[in-house]
């Protein structure tokens, strides 16, 4: 398992500023996963660019002893002026990773435990103008579940305006719960702030995986304006 030491200071962090930050060994952020916690925990107050240099990305010493799966949440200050942007600078690069058998995940409407039909590799949960783009995504083991999971944060914050581009998805199709993409809602909206609107899914490649792409909504509020 990869190793981290963390330091609590007390005290409010100060947002983000705006700007392309250098994500890989070595560089401002090591992984994608402070990364994202850092923008997660302090919000942003600009266009964020999070450029992924590192041309393999796994939990071992190999791959930069990333951790997974990764969840961007609500970030305070995302706007469609102040988009997040998470992928290599050009081309495409490689995350291999085989999931776990159990786990959990707090939001805003309380703890969701994940059951083993659910863990993804990325999560937005309640994420709002979020783009994920050049990966090659793929697990080998019959654990993992999804690519990429899509779910709202509480019945009043969905996961809204996000892109998913560029990016080819390759899971193990024994596990019957395979599927590339899955937008769902964990929590029952009350209004159509609480659903998964205007999310696009574009030039996408799954291969290998029980089910492809799946957006499953509400009826009373439905997601509206999605595009695959």
């Amino acid at each position: 398992w990869p190793k981290f030491h963390i330091r609590f200071t007390p005290g409010s962090p100060s947002s983000l500023p705006g700007g392309s930050y250098l994500v890989g060994m070595g560089q401002t952020y090591s992984t994608i996963g402070l990364a994202v916690a850092d923008i997660n925990h302090r919000g942003i107050t600009g266009p964020i660019n999070f450029i992924l240099t590192d041309t393999l990305i796994t939990c071992d010493s190999v791959g930069g002893e990333n951790m997974f799966p990764v969840f961007i949440g609500p970030v305070i200050g995302s706007s469609s002026i102040n988009t997040i942007s998470i992928g290599p600078d050009t081309g495409m690069i490689h995350l291999h990773y085989n999931g776990n058998a159990a786990g959990a995940i707090a939001i805003q409407s309380g703890y969701i435990n994940f059951s083993y039909t659910e863990e993804p590799i990325f999560g937005l949960v309640g994420a709002q103008y979020v783009t994920l783009h050049g990966f090659n995504m793929t697990s080998t083991d019959s654990v993992l579940d999804a690519g990429i999971g899509v779910i709202n944060s509480s019945a009043t914050l969905g996961s809204q305006h996000n892109e998913v581009r560029d990016i080819y998805i390759q899971l193990n199709r024994t596990n019957i719960y395979s599927i590339g993409i899955k937008q769902q809602l964990l929590v029952t909206p009350t209004s159509a702030t609480g659903v998964n609107s205007y999310n696009k899914y574009l030039n996408l490649k799954v291969r290998n995986a029980y089910s492809g792409i799946q957006l499953l909504g509400n009826a009373t509020y439905p997601d509206i304006n999605c595009e695959v």
